[in-house]
């Protein structure tokens, strides 16, 4: 269920389920991970605290999410360049302060237009997209709510959600904006880009022993041993439990008449179909069609172009008129021509498949192993409230998963990475989202159960920690040797870059010029800024580069990943005159990014009508004094 909700969630200004959710915890009190020691206020927001406690299950959350989109552990170099601390107490205080807005005005979301925001929540839907208590009963148990608080503290975010829809509703941008939005939105420019590649330049010579020397003295925090732990884990696998499900003949009668829309095979026609410039190309294509050549010869023989093989389709994936003119006409059939927004329209309907109602006896197999697959999820989660009952009463990981029939696993001595000691392949190693589920946990602590992508549901334990250490010179010289080595390259390749673009005005041939500098000319057809009709191999860099050149002009080199690019324009196509559509679309994309502005201008303003204040110092002390195992 956690997982189900991480993969809904958006940005605190698109009012995220789950940030929304969990920046609400730390108000009931949920996780207190400072129970028993003094809870230090961290920052003011009016007139009401954000504890250590709530900040720093926040931050380890947000750190969780970081090393899932990373694949693999976060340094803290990397925390302190993105100000991950800053943003999340930010963001806490930004949440408060709507909440705070909220209680000040007196808003409460209407309890019909609650129970229709709860049951369009993907999270609570069931297999059959129906809303389904049982869901909704497990969410708030798996943080540790009544269910009255939990429908409490939904409604409170509601509310705020509602507030922030009132504020940025008539966002609209003013027409002359939209021109010129356009302009640039569709504007095409063609290039060409010399690509010069660290890997291709020639092996440098070893680096010296004082160059190691020197690089291990300097940057000794870059040559790490990895961080080392060993786990044991409690695992429910709905694909484990599926085998104690058992399903009758009754039960899939009874299946079979409630769901047998969902098996209606919809009549589909396979169609091909071909777009003229004229009627009288769309006339001749027909003609010579009708003589048995089919439209597709008919076509590459008559204009030298090729059909449109829309495939099997039905009708309801086709426009109204067109639906009506392909599900009337019979196989083997040609048809048009017909005037449309695109062209003159030909069409052939090669096959039709009938509509087609299957017997239990064609879908039991499917059927069958759909309601072993949910019935196995409702067991899962039965006995994920028998694991979070046996923890409530003290009792240990492995006597929890006795207890719920959960399997135990035991993995030692393992990486992030999933190595071994000796930086080989860990020959027990669980899999990559069990390891990061177990990297994820602070040293010397048990999680509660989490559901990972696939339907099972994970508890981890940290049975021992081995913390990163700086490696002596013998274990860092071999990275260091390579990180050197790698270095060299790159430097070669801007060499060979910079004098492709000191020799590239004036030269007739780019891709002879390219080649001499071992270099690879790229060209693409003319693109938008958002690299639409950009050639595949097209750098992303060299896009953005072209964009920011004056016509002819060759750019200086510029590094990108693994090596350097050099791009020079060679035409700038202006956006056409916009249609009534076109401005409707620009209305709409910047009617969006206004009323984001206004959010965030109307947030600062609560910020300076609320007095704010962030205590450094308790906030620097929480950090040292409690992240230092999450590294």
């Amino acid at each position: 269920m956690l997982q189900a909700l991480r993969r809904h969630a958006g940005s605190w200004v698109a009012k995220g389920f789950l940030l929304l959710l969990a920046a609400s915890f730390g108000l009931w009190g949920v996780g207190d991970i400072f129970s028993g020691y003094q809870d230090p206020v961290v920052a003011e927001v009016g007139d009401r605290d954000i504890h250590a406690s709530t900040f720093f299950n926040q931050y380890n959350q947000r750190l969780s999410e970081l090393r899932r989109s990373l694949g693999g552990t976060v340094d803290e170099d990397l925390i302190r360049q993105l100000g991950l601390p800053e943003q999340v107490l930010n963001d806490m205080a930004r949440r408060i302060l709507i909440q705070v807005e909220v209680s000040e005005r007196g808003l409460t979301a209407g309890q019909n237009d609650l129970g229709s925001w709860l049951q369009d929540q993907e999270m609570f839907r069931n297999s059959l997209g129906q809303f389904d208590r049982n869901l909704f009963n497990y969410a708030a148990r798996a943080q540790g709510l009544q269910q009255e608080e939990f429908l409490a503290l939904l409604g409170e975010m509601r509310t705020s959600e509602l507030l922030l829809d009132a504020v940025s509703f008539g966002a609209h941008p003013p027409d002359r904006w939209l021109k010129t939005f356009h302009a640039l939105d569709r504007e095409k420019r063609s290039a060409r880009a010399a690509v010069f590649l660290a890997a291709d330049a020639d092996p440098p010579e070893p680096a010296a022993d004082e160059a190691v020397r020197t690089r291990h003295e300097e940057q000794a925090d870059r040559y790490q041993t990895p961080r080392r732990r060993d786990f044991t884990f409690a695992v429910l696998d709905p694909d484990a439990l599926k085998g104690a499900v058992r399903i009758t003949e009754e039960d899939l009668l009874e299946a079979f008449d409630q769901r047998s829309d969902e098996y209606f095979e919809t009549e589909r026609r396979h169609v091909r179909q071909y777009l003229a410039d004229t009627r009288e190309d769309a006339e001749r294509v027909l003609a010579r069609a009708r003589e048995g050549v089919g439209l597709a010869a008919a076509v590459e023989e008559t204009l030298g172009d090729q059909v449109i093989n829309l495939g099997s389709v039905t009708r309801d994936e086709l426009d109204a008129g067109y639906a009506e003119a392909v599900f009337s006409a019979g196989a083997d059939t040609l048809h048009g021509p017909s005037e449309t927004a695109f062209g003159w329209r030909v069409f052939e309907v090669a096959d039709i498949q009938e509509a087609r109602a299957p017997s239990l006896d064609d879908i039991r197999e499917t059927l069958t192993d759909t309601l072993q697959l949910e019935r196995a999820f409702d067991l899962l989660h039965e006995r994920a409230e028998v694991f979070y009952d046996e923890r409530a009463g003290n009792a240990s990981l492995e006597e929890a998963a006795r207890a719920s029939g959960a399997s135990v696993l035991f993995v030692t001595d393992i990486d992030a990475q999933s190595r071994d000691s000796t930086g080989s392949a860990h020959p027990d190693a669980p899999g990559r989202a069990l390891v990061t589920l177990g990297f994820n946990v602070v040293a010397d602590a048990t999680s509660d159960l989490e559901e990972l992508d696939d339907g099972r549901m994970v508890a981890v334990r940290v049975d021992r920690d081995v913390p990163a250490r700086a490696m002596t010179l013998d274990e860092a010289r071999e990275d260091i040797l390579e990180d050197l080595a790698e270095e060299a390259r790159l430097a070669d390749a801007r060499r060979r870059a910079e004098a492709y673009a000191a020799a590239a005005s004036g030269t007739a041939s780019l891709s002879t010029l390219a080649t001499v500098h071992g270099g690879v000319l790229h060209t693409s057809e003319a693109f938008t800024r958002s690299g639409e009709g950009a050639a595949a191999d097209f750098p992303d860099v060299a896009r953005r580069i072209a964009f920011e050149l004056t016509m002819g002009a060759t750019s200086s080199a510029e590094e990108f990943g693994g090596g350097y690019a050099v791009v020079t324009l060679d035409q700038i196509i202006d956006a056409p005159e916009p249609t009534s559509e076109d401005l409707d679309s620009s209305r709409a994309a910047l009617g969006a990014s206004l009323g984001n502005d206004v959010v965030l201008s109307f947030i600062a303003s609560l910020w300076s009508a609320h007095q704010v204040s962030i205590n450094q110092t308790v906030l620097d002390r929480v950090l040292t004094d409690n992240t230092g195992t999450s590294f």
